[in-house]
């Protein structure tokens, strides 16, 4: 789900790479709650995290077409 309230969204994803992270799911922060307006639950996503501040947070997400 997408919570606004906590500035955080759940994220299934697949394997990233540049941090050797395996994929799986797990909660991220978002830099800014307004990057979640319009997301569904359940809705395919292309996300860009940053890990500079030693925690993922979201700085980009956008929906995706199945």
């Amino acid at each position: 789900p997408y919570t606004t309230l906590f500035r955080s969204v759940k994220i299934k994803h697949g394997p990233i790479v540049k941090y050797g992270m395996p994929g799986m799911t797990m909660m991220f922060k978002v830099v800014d709650v307004a990057l979640l307006k319009g997301l569904q639950k359940g809705s395919q996503v292309d996300f860009n995290i940053d890990n500079s501040s030693g925690g993922f947070v979201i700085t980009d997400i956008v929906s995706v077409e199945e």
